[in-house]
């Protein structure tokens, strides 16, 4: 799915916070671990920075408290 402009992004620093999670790593295990998980946005096929869709994200925060 193509990203539109009105589509709010994260950086990864932003996806820790909301994650409550202190290292990179730990998202990069959550990424290849849960297939649920919202998956990175590549910015520029040349660059490795990536962000992330926040409604994908909130929809996996919504998703896990629900289950809880």
């Amino acid at each position: 799915m193509p990203i539109q402009p009105s589509d709010g992004l994260v950086d990864m620093k932003g996806l820790m916070a909301l994650l409550s999670v202190k290292s990179r790593s730990s998202i990069y295990r959550y990424i290849s671990e849960n297939p649920a998980f919202p998956k990175p946005v590549k910015l520029s096929r040349h660059s490795g920075r990536v962000k992330f869709k926040i409604s994908d994200v909130t929809r996996f925060i919504d998703a896990a408290d629900a289950s809880e």
